[in-house]
């Protein structure tokens, strides 16, 4: 799994160039750290690093979820149901663009559910406070997955405010 950002399609190092104020690169030192602990959920299921990004307060959401409002452990139940639904997933970045503590990551990802294969791609924002990462949001078609993961149905443990928004997402669906 390469360890390099895209940009555009091309496969460059994620160098900083020329003067970027100190919060810009601590923003893409993060996103990089984040990128790296995706690949090693994603390549070998261990969350521990991915989690460690996150403040404890974290609020996380896709298309069928959010997690953190009143959840415990926010992070680690989203990113454990994120890698079980899928039997293999590698994700790719095409675009990343950081800001002082915003991070916008465009990426395409290519997973196996259930031995059939899927392509789904879409954007993430990493929010930041104080190094670590208080706000993800996936943004993505979820018709892409959904006949994909009719048989994918997640065990989610949240807190009542999120009943209600899970209730609204169609059965299936991870995270």
């Amino acid at each position: 799994m390469p360890k390099t950002l895209t940009n555009g399609g091309q496969e460059t190092e994620p160098l900083l160039v020329g003067e970027i104020e100190e919060e810009e690169a601590s923003m893409r030192e993060l996103t990089n750290r984040f990128i790296d602990a995706l690949h090693l959920l994603e390549d070998q299921g261990q969350a521990g690093a991915i989690v460690a990004l996150f403040s404890q307060d974290a609020v996380l959401s896709n298309p069928f979820v959010t997690h953190g409002v009143e959840a415990e452990a926010a992070p680690t139940t989203f990113w454990t149901s994120y890698r079980n639904a899928f039997q293999a997933i590698e994700s790719k970045f095409l675009n990343v663009l950081t800001s002082d503590d915003v991070a916008v990551l465009e990426w395409i990802s290519e997973a196996r559910i259930e031995t059939e294969p899927v392509t789904y791609r879409g954007v993430s924002v990493l929010e930041s406070r104080d190094g670590a990462i208080v706000a993800f949001r996936a943004y993505f078609d979820p018709r892409q997955l959904q006949s994909k993961a009719a048989s994918v149905e997640p065990t989610i443990e949240h807190g009542p405010a999120e009943d209600d928004q899970n209730a609204k997402r169609p059965a299936g669906y991870y995270s």
